[in-house]
């Protein structure tokens, strides 16, 4: 799908926003500033074809947790060790090796996260908890637009530009893109951010 005009559009799936290189998202801008080969290769499409890193994985099964359960349970895979057909062996084992294969083979198209870790789905379920219990966090999740995606032509460079934020109220003009930190302190959170 090729979007012609500028606007904001509902249920442009992931995949089509992506495909569409005749606009210009912040990722492919930073490809840009890197070095216009990067650039080029980005839109050549060879950064699509790139292995997806888990902390995307962990990020995006995060923000659709807490503000699409629906789309979670159809877009994430849990990756649970305690599963392996060899609990007390390792990977090197070529039954547990056969069934972590086979498990990334069956949802390459979905997030794949670990069940427990650093970036986990039990991380998840503390985040959601957090923000559950926060009541400006609910008063700003409550009734949004998800994942709409906004088409605009720069004014002052002419660059058709083009961002997916992750809520859209478009009532009161809000736009929020969720990330998730490692540390909510002050100090580290706003690190983090200007990172």
């Amino acid at each position: 799908m090729k979007i012609n005009k500028e606007g904001i559009y509902n249920y442009i799936s992931i995949e089509d926003y992506h495909a569409d290189k005749s606009w210009l998202s912040a990722s492919i801008l930073k490809k840009a500033k890197k070095s216009l080969k990067d650039f080029w290769l980005v839109m050549q499409g060879y950064y699509d074809n790139q292995e997806r890193k888990q902390h995307l994985d962990f990020g995006n099964a995060c923000e659709m947790a807490l503000l699409s359960p629906e789309d979670f349970e159809k877009s994430v895979a849990i990756f649970d060790i305690r599963e392996k057909p060899e609990p007390e062996k390792t990977f090197a084992s070529t039954k547990n090796k056969a069934w972590k294969d086979s498990f990334y083979e069956e949802n390459k198209d979905k997030y794949i996260i670990n069940y427990d870790g650093n970036e986990s789905f039990r991380v998840i379920e503390e985040i959601l908890k957090s923000c559950y219990s926060d009541y400006a966090i609910q008063k700003v999740i409550k009734n949004v637009e998800y994942q709409k995606s906004i088409y605009w032509t720069d004014p002052i460079t002419g660059l058709k530009l083009k961002t997916r934020p992750d809520i859209v109220r478009t009532k009161h003009n809000l736009i929020i893109d969720v990330k998730t930190a490692q540390y909510g302190n002050p100090e580290a959170f706003s690190k983090s951010l200007a990172n």
